[in-house]
């Protein structure tokens, strides 16, 4: 396996400075209450996606791609949030953002780690 690891840092920088980061976690907050998973595609040329569990199909197809889980927030608390769901959501992840891109920066760094252990396939 021929890892690009530049091109998934990146991919994984862009998620984490956009958008589509805290509407990851929010869909996989969502996403937990009917046992849903949510992951983040890396794409070796700097493209992420954010998926269902269940839409990824076989990773040995893309082999150069990375698939990190995506962290949900607790929502044990929504009952006594006075406002409506969506802004008790912006609310508990803007005060546990840097936390998550901890926690998906260390899960990269592993599997990494991991990928770089796995012998590449030789044609017979």
């Amino acid at each position: 396996m021929s890892v690009n690891q530049a091109g998934l840092e990146k991919a994984l920088e862009a998620f984490l400075g956009g958008k589509d980061f805290r509407a990851g976690v929010i869909s996989s907050t969502r996403g937990k209450r009917q046992r849903t998973n949510y992951v983040v595609e890396l794409m070796p040329d700097g493209r992420y996606r954010v998926l269902m569990e269940a839409q990824v199909g076989n990773k040995s197809e893309e082999p150069d791609h990375l698939f990190l889980d995506l962290p949900a927030l607790n929502d044990k608390d929504l009952t006594l949030w006075r406002g409506n769901e969506e802004s008790y959501f912006n609310f508990d992840f803007a005060a546990k953002e840097e936390g998550f891109a901890n926690l998906l920066r260390n899960q990269f760094k592993i599997d990494l780690e991991r990928a770089a252990r796995i012998p590449a396939n030789k044609p017979k």
